[in-house]
């Protein structure tokens, strides 16, 4: 028989059942909001965490600019910089915190620069940089707040990374004959790499042969060498411009050392369909020989204007008065480096020995008028030889000692004319330096060991072309400060985040 629940007794049943129901709702909403403000906790923290870290990355791109400037009390010299200097520069801002403010003007986070020591490349510099978030400050101190640390390394490109840098077309006629070249180049308008044993390539290949530069001491780096191709305004409409052209049998690069980057202006795709691999359409890179061209390839140009060491320019007005400063050494007239002995200064800053070509050079000398160099130089000491009228060595300049090149024994030679290195007859002559004509440098039968430069650079289509080593260093240790363009650039294996002990 079945027993009916009185009515009463159903009535606690749901009752109880709804306080049940009410407590299990009850510590629902609790656990979800234990959930919710541990999750909110939670995601406030990871947003802090990221957020420490883009404020490292602002002091890094601090760092970037003052570098690309040269100010903001920030050098390359600094690279070896591993504590505060005890005469820091006007307005040091490393090894020190630094705030980031919102558009309100609220500090929201903090960065600190630090330059890593141990560095031995010279085209280097590594930062430790820390990044701090936070949202509230008591008494001036951040609460609650996320710090991180990471390492960077950050490499340095200048006119000085370059085995030839000129403002246009190299003469307007391309590169052949066995011609090459090791290290990068800056250029306008087409490079044109054509025939056989022609190339642009990224290391010292040879550089030790008897031929070339025995004796001297290799660069204790690659040359990290990088191609950029700029657009030539002087050029005639329809010209291949801001283009590198391949032949067949050039190189540019190899698969074992490509170069660093290769940069072009041009992006058209009708003037560069490509070689049917759709990584090559629109490269800037044309011609048979374009699979030949190894390397990263991009259009990332750096704004950039071109040295002018004219006639009466702030350049060469800065270098008289550097050379009167140097114990008068300034000579007025035309000049021959041949049989004569002569000297200049007080100091005297340059003594020439007619009989043996040697020359010995402390500093800038300045000569207003042409220079001629009959005889092979021979130098010993470190300086920069500014000629305002034009230049012609036609059997070679080289260190006395070329063990101590560039560090002990550096030439520099600025032409504000023309500058004519080599001669297109006998046997290739040497030359260890840095060259610069201003407005045009003509080279023949020559080994370059340093840089070329030149607001045109013609080189030679027959004949026996010419090798060109890039020395990184030798720009720098002449003193011939040209008006540089410097840029940094993050080295994306070299960027870590700090733990532990380390991120201290």
């Amino acid at each position: 028989m079945i027993r009916k629940i009185p009515k009463r007794s159903q009535s606690g049943v749901a009752l109880f059942s709804a306080l049940i129901l009410v407590l299990v709702m009850g510590a629902l909403v609790t656990t979800m909001a234990i959930s919710f403000t541990g999750q909110n906790k939670f995601n406030q923290r990871s947003w802090k965490y990221e957020k420490s870290l883009m404020m490292a990355e602002t002091g890094v791109q601090r760092v970037i600019t003052g570098l690309a400037h040269e100010n903001d009390a920030i050098t390359w010299d600094m690279k070896n910089l591993s504590v505060i200097p005890s005469s820091p520069p006007s307005g040091f801002w490393l090894w020190s915190w630094q705030s980031i403010k919102n558009e309100q003007g609220k500090e929201i986070g903090r960065y600190r620069i630090e330059i890593m020591p141990g560095n031995t490349n010279k085209k280097r510099m590594r930062l430790k940089a820390y990044g701090m978030a936070f949202e509230h400050k008591k008494d001036g101190t951040p609460t609650e707040s996320v710090q991180r640390a990471i390492g960077v390394e950050l490499r340095q490109i200048s006119l000085g990374d370059f085995a030839i840098a000129s403002n246009h077309q190299l003469g307007g006629a391309r590169i052949n004959g066995g011609a090459r070249i090791y290290g990068g180049i800056l250029t306008g308008g087409e490079l044109h790499l054509d025939s056989s044993s022609t190339g642009v390539f990224n290391d010292y290949l040879d550089i030790q042969d008897n031929q070339n530069f025995s004796g001297y001491t290799t660069p204790a780096t690659a040359p990290e060498a990088e191609i950029f191709v700029y657009k030539d305004p002087n050029l005639p409409a329809g010209a291949n411009n801001g283009t590198i052209k391949l032949a067949s049998q050039a190189a540019l690069g190899t698969s074992t050392q490509p170069m660093k980057k290769i940069h072009t202006a041009e992006t058209s795709t009708s003037i560069d369909p490509g070689n049917g691999d759709a990584i090559t359409v629109g490269d800037g890179i044309i011609g048979q020989g374009e699979g030949r061209a190894k390397g990263p390839r991009d259009h990332r140009l750096p704004d950039l204007q071109f040295p002018d060491a004219s006639s009466g320019s702030g350049f060469m007005n800065a270098r008289q008065l550097e050379a009167q400063q140097n114990g008068n050494a300034v000579y007025n007239g035309d000049l021959v480096f041949g049989s004569t002995s002569f000297t200049i200064g007080d100091g005297p800053a340059l003594t020439y020995d007619g009989a043996t070509g040697a020359l010995t050079i402390n500093g800038p000398v300045l000569i207003n008028g042409n220079v001629q160099m009959t005889k092979a130089i021979q130098y010993d000491g470190k300086g920069g030889l500014f000629v305002d009228g034009n230049v012609a060595s036609n059997r070679g300049i080289e260190p006395a000692t070329p063990a101590g090149y560039p560090d002990q024994h550096a030439l520099g030679l600025v032409a504000t004319g023309d500058m004519q290195l080599g001669s297109n007859s006998g046997s290739s002559t040497k030359y260890a330096g840095f060259f610069f004509g201003n407005r045009s440098l003509n080279l023949q039968k020559a080994k370059i060991f340093g840089n070329v430069f030149g607001n045109t650079i013609n080189l030679p289509t027959t004949g026996t072309r010419p090798d060109i080593y890039v020395h990184p260093d030798v720009m720098a240790s002449t003193g011939v400060t040209l008006p540089d363009f410097n840029q940094a650039e993050i080295v994306k294996e070299m960027w870590w985040e700090m733990n532990g002990s380390a991120a201290r």
